[in-house]
């Protein structure tokens, strides 16, 4: 059983690093603007009015923000609020 563990821990791993690999690679290509990657990191360390507060804009534009990279599949919507797919 240690063995299959150890196997299924390893596949896990290369499996996070894939998709971290696409992930930034998706980034590079779809968030253009500093503001919008600046919005994407503080997702789910902040809440929505946080993020706002501290980037000087408006709640309005990180809910939009957050609504386009969750329709690449950047993100997930949990509730009222948005996680990264991959930390």
């Amino acid at each position: 059983m240690k063995k299959e563990e150890e196997v299924l821990e390893r596949i896990e791993v290369l499996l996070k690093s894939l998709v971290r690999m696409q992930v930034y690679r998706l980034m590079d290509r779809v968030i253009k603007k500093d503001l919008d990657k600046k919005i994407y990191q503080l997702t789910g360390e902040k809440g929505q009015a946080e993020i706002a507060d501290e980037l000087d804009t408006s709640s309005g534009t990180v809910s939009n923000v957050w609504t386009k990279l969750e329709s690449i599949g950047l993100l997930e919507k949990r509730g009222r609020s948005y996680k990264k797919i991959i930390d």
